[in-house]
């Protein structure tokens, strides 16, 4: 009795730390995108920051979001209390849905194939992140 009332004190306890480990992917994953889109606005490319930017453009911010995306997932599966994999693909999950909404707030500006790889690349990005994180 004595030890299932500890665990559940322990799985209680958790919960904030669990929700923190996917915030902190999810700041991740924002501000290393936004710094590395004005940066390589300022720099290399500037046509990235034009309502219409190449193809190419939007290829490379597509790979370098979704680099940053499996860091992310990595992370977040560090910072979870138990069940690393889980986190990161929840991490996946909130990734997928804001992505989809990003794309259909945004359908009638740009290239459609952008934001709809940014979607569906999210869990699958997440979740190799965490499968790259030792095991917990």
């Amino acid at each position: 009795m004595v030890v299932d009332e500890a665990k559940e004190q322990g799985d209680q306890a958790s919960i904030p730390r669990s929700i923190l480990a996917v915030l902190a992917g999810l700041a991740i994953v924002v501000a290393l995108s936004v710094g590395t889109d004005a940066v390589l606005e300022a720099t290399v490319l500037p046509q990235m920051a034009s309502a219409d930017p190449p193809d190419t453009q939007l290829f490379i911010a597509l790979c370098y979001r979704t680099a940053i995306t499996v860091f992310a997932g990595f992370v977040t599966a560090r910072l979870a209390p138990a069940k690393s994999m889980l986190h990161g693909v929840i991490l996946g999950i909130v990734g997928t849905l804001l992505g989809a909404l990003g794309a259909v707030a945004m359908w009638n500006i740009g290239h459609h194939w952008y934001p709809i790889l940014l979607a569906v690349l999210a869990l699958p990005s997440c979740w190799l992140g965490a499968k790259l994180a030792p095991a917990r």
